[in-house]
């Protein structure tokens, strides 16, 4: 069909696992329909899945941990700066409380939106925010002469339940990235699980990009312990370069494919205390005192 754009239905009434295709034929399927001329593609009621999964999922988890799994999926939902973070907004709060003002004569004291509300607890930042992260990484490129942009996300992976730090630099273009989840252990003791982490600039490297990156994500979710899971070479240089820094308390490499480190919080305190002269090391690469000869 020359000069014709095409639509094409991605149907939820397909079991797309019998279709034949691998996952990576699947990931490509939209694209290659792109290049036989289906510019328009869609999914039919796609919604009534997709809703049902979530509605499935939550209902399970508020039945298992209470208004725990309401608060995680709040927090989420500020990752991912998501307008439903904010649900006065979205079922017509605004105009409630203009037509509230309009019959009260402007006497009204409870109002969905503004100071006071439960929309304005949504807008307070509960978590450690990235924001102090990119302050560090002003530091950490001013010390380094790097003159480039950089800019910082902390984003959940699609279709994970994985999350991923990176560092960006001109034309969104990856510096490095930390790929990861937080776990508790049967203690509540908070685990960093490292599933990858890349430095892909070459003269970014050796300058604890990645160290810098794994102080904020262990401060952020409070670490206890940092889990390694299948360790490059590279990981293990990285992760005794930390003892030696005094970031980790003990190293244990004598489990498999995971190498389990235990964080010192006397590091992390000094590191975020008012002088930050362990966050100063870490970023002008000097040693700790007990290490200079």
């Amino acid at each position: 069909f020359p000069n014709k754009m095409l639509a094409y239905n991605l149907s939820p009434s397909f079991n797309w696992d019998t279709t034949g295709m691998t996952d990576e034929e699947m990931r490509n399927f939209p694209i290659e329909l792109g290049k036989m001329g289906f510019v328009f593609n869609f999914i039919t009621y796609g919604g009534h899945q997709i809703d049902g999964l979530a509605a499935e999922e939550f209902a399970t988890a508020l039945r298992e941990n209470g208004m725990l799994a309401l608060a995680k999926l709040q927090r989420r939902l500020r990752l991912l700066n998501s307008p439903y973070k904010t649900p006065q907004t979205l079922v017509g709060g605004p105009r409630s409380d203009g037509a509230l003002v309009a019959v009260s004569g402007r006497t009204a004291t409870t109002k969905a939106m503004g100071k006071g509300s439960t929309q304005h607890q949504h807008l307070v930042n509960t978590e450690v925010p990235v924001s102090l992260f990119e302050s560090w990484m002003k530091e950490w490129a001013s010390h380094n002469a790097i003159g480039a942009p950089l800019k910082v996300k902390l984003r959940p992976v699609p279709s994970s339940e994985l999350l991923e730090m990176v560092v960006l630099g001109e034309g969104e273009s990856r510096i490095a990235d930390i790929t990861f989840t937080n776990i508790q252990d049967r203690r509540g003791n908070t685990i960093l699980s490292v599933r990858d982490q890349n430095n892909y600039v070459p003269e970014y490297r050796q300058r604890r990009l990645i160290s810098l990156m794994h102080l904020f994500l262990v401060h952020r979710y409070r670490v206890k312990k940092v889990h390694y899971l299948s360790p490059t070479e590279d990981n293990y240089m990285q992760i005794e370069g930390m003892r030696a820094l005094g970031f980790y308390r003990s190293v244990n490499k004598e489990l498999g494919e995971v190498v389990v480190a235990e964080v010192s919080r006397d590091f992390i305190e000094s590191a975020l205390g008012e002088d930050q002269g362990d966050l100063r090391r870490v970023i002008h690469k000097s040693e700790p005192a007990s290490l200079r000869h």
